[in-house]
């Protein structure tokens, strides 16, 4: 079996020897967080070029469906590996409980991303103008 954590983050190049091997799949991240920077910054002349090629052999060996076509257009070097499965899965589900910081880190990103959907679980000891002093 194999597990990609933080999938936002990892190509379908990097994972594609993986992927052969594999005979079941998981798959972890988040579509909201940063994606693969190298894949962000790949060359779209590069990226087109093996698009173009792989459309060119599927068609000969696959088939030429403009349904089945489809796919391929996430199948290049800037698309990360969670958003190529994400057409193929068969469950798909958002955690709600955060737990790596406190409500006033994950405020911004609660509201503007995730819809207040985020339920923050760590606890703070002392109240936040004990912890947090300003000196003007």
């Amino acid at each position: 079996m194999l597990i990609i954590d933080e999938a936002s983050q990892v190509s379908i190049a990097q994972a594609f020897p993986a992927l052969l091997r594999a005979k079941k799949v998981l798959i972890l991240g988040d579509k909201k967080q940063f994606s693969n920077i190298k894949a962000a910054q790949a060359r779209s002349e590069t990226n087109h070029a093996y698009v173009n090629q792989l459309r060119k052999v599927f068609i000969k060996n696959v088939s030429g469906e403009p349904d089945k076509l489809v796919r391929l257009e996430k199948f290049n070097i800037k698309s990360s590996i969670l958003e190529f499965f994400e057409r193929i899965t068969n469950y798909q589900i958002q955690l709600s409980k955060y737990f790596r910081g406190y409500k006033e880190i994950i405020s911004f990103s609660n509201n503007r991303f995730y819809r207040n959907s985020l339920q923050v679980m760590k606890i703070r000891g002392k109240p936040i103008d004990e912890v947090l002093k300003l000196l003007l």
